[in-house]
């Protein structure tokens, strides 16, 4: 239809003047202004029709540009003919269109964008010359890479870590699936991280692989955590197995021996008994420590006078201390010492540090119980302090940082055979951080050892 149409038009402009030469020689005009006339006539409808053509071209062609720049929401105007108004209205219908697909096409992009920046795993895409595509920030900061720098750069120039590259390629290559752990430092921590490495093909719409992407996921807490249990079931097993392995060994012996001398079958008994008492002590400590870190059994909270357990502790340690000849010091101060929280647990707090230092001060040595109260300046931070200071063996430093850890002995066959379980200075340690607290130790070796729990103190009433 616009074919015709413009056919008709240019033969219009041809056949017009021939007419008019026609015409204004029947009239009786000499025949040389006559086509003279039909010349002018000629040029102003050439120059009518050519207008008339062009503008609405030049209107489209400039809707184009103006589409190519982004600019997909702007209409073309109709100008009169039905030929370029359908034709403006198709164009104005794709850039519609378009405009749907872009907006569309934007809003999964910030989905997706938003889901790669919140995720707590480093996400690494590039393309299929190992360009780096996308790099989020737990990516970029596991790997060390500038912040936002990394896009468009091939992957080993933003990145020292070989075992990513290497994972990259080798996927690309394969055009398959791919795992691996990666050993590195991130930034200035000292300690060795651990990453989990997982890569998959991105495929383009043919199904050809046109890049890859490879997940960074953080387990050194996981790796942690797994050789603490193996640790924990490690030492459980054996700290169990060796009293029971001795009271059976020893029942065995008194019920072979049918003839065994009474004072050797009362030793027998004394040392089953003592057996049974170690196991039974450990057994509750490992149910103290479970009910400690259960979230289904928090501790109570009511407010007390933490003088009432230190004292009461004190008095059940003084005979042990008079027997062992050991000198106990209790400093109390007048006033309470207010505090939110378990009486029971604050006595075992208590009890754990005396029995600690008792057990490793030799006879003629001093134990000295200090509590003391927090600084009554009405500040929004106040701590009691509760001290137990001893005269005894001491820690060596490079244990003092591990004291604290469940069944950890400096001296594991002097500790066993004090009857210690190694759980004592774990719970103490618990106890404390399930009142809000915290511990500290402060120890040289030979001169003996003083442990520290800080406990927050609320104010007196007004």
């Amino acid at each position: 239809m616009l074919r015709s149409r413009l056919v008709w038009k240019l033969c219009a402009s041809y056949v017009a003047p021939v007419l008019l030469v026609a015409l204004l020689v029947a009239l009786g005009l000499p025949l040389p202004w006559s086509a003279l006339l039909a010349a002018i006539a000629a040029l102003a409808l050439a120059a009518w029709s050519a207008r008339r053509l062009t503008r609405p071209l030049d209107a489209m062609t400039e809707a184009a540009d103006a589409m190519r720049n982004g600019g997909l929401r702007r209409a073309i105007a109709g100008h009169g003919a039905d030929e370029f108004d359908r034709l403006a209205a198709a164009v104005d219908g794709m850039a519609q269109d378009l405009q749907g697909r872009v907006e569309a096409l934007t809003g999964d992009r910030n989905k997706v964008l938003a889901i790669l920046a919140s995720m707590v795993e480093g996400v690494v895409a590039v393309d299929r010359g190992e360009r780096v595509v996308h790099m989020n920030e737990v990516a970029e900061r596991l790997l060390g890479a500038s912040p936002g720098q990394a896009a468009g750069r091939r992957i080993w120039e933003v990145t020292r870590a070989s075992g990513v590259c290497e994972l990259l390629e080798a996927t690309l290559r394969e055009e398959g699936e791919a795992a691996g752990e990666l050993v590195l430092r991130v930034g200035t921590d000292p300690a060795e991280r651990r990453i989990e490495m997982r890569s998959s093909p991105l495929r383009d719409a043919a199904g050809e692989v046109a890049g890859a992407v490879v997940v960074l996921h953080d387990v050194s807490e996981l790796r942690r955590l797994e050789e603490v249990r193996r640790d924990f079931v490690a030492n459980v097993s054996h700290e169990l197995k060796t009293p029971l392995t001795a009271i059976r060994g020893l029942v065995e012996t008194l019920l072979d021996d049918r003839h065994m001398e009474e004072a050797t079958r009362v030793r027998f008994l004394e040392k089953i008994r003592d057996q049974s008492s170690r196991l039974s002590t450990l057994v509750s400590d490992l149910l103290t420590l479970a009910r400690i870190e259960s979230p289904e059994e928090p501790i109570e909270r009511r407010t007390l006078d933490l003088r009432s357990p230190v004292r009461e502790g004190a008095a059940r340690f003084a005979p042990l201390c008079q027997h062992k000849g050991l000198e106990m010091r209790l400093e109390l101060p007048e006033r309470a010492v207010l505090l939110r929280g378990d009486e029971e647990a604050l006595r075992q707090i208590v009890d754990n540090l005396l029995d600690n230092a008792v057990k490793y001060t030799p006879s003629g040595g001093r134990v000295r119980l200090r509590l003391v109260a927090p600084a009554s300046d009405g500040g929004p931070e106040r701590w009691a302090l509760l001290e137990v200071e001893d005269t005894g063996i001491g820690i060596e430093p490079r244990h003092q940082e591990r004291i604290f850890e469940r069944f950890y002995r400096v001296d594991k066959a002097r500790s066993r055979e004090l009857g210690g379980t190694g759980l004592g200075l774990s719970i103490v340690k618990h106890l404390a951080l399930a009142h809000g607290g915290r511990v500290s130790l402060e120890s040289t070796p030979g001169r003996g050892s003083t442990f520290r729990v800080h406990l927050p103190s609320p104010p007196p009433a007004a």
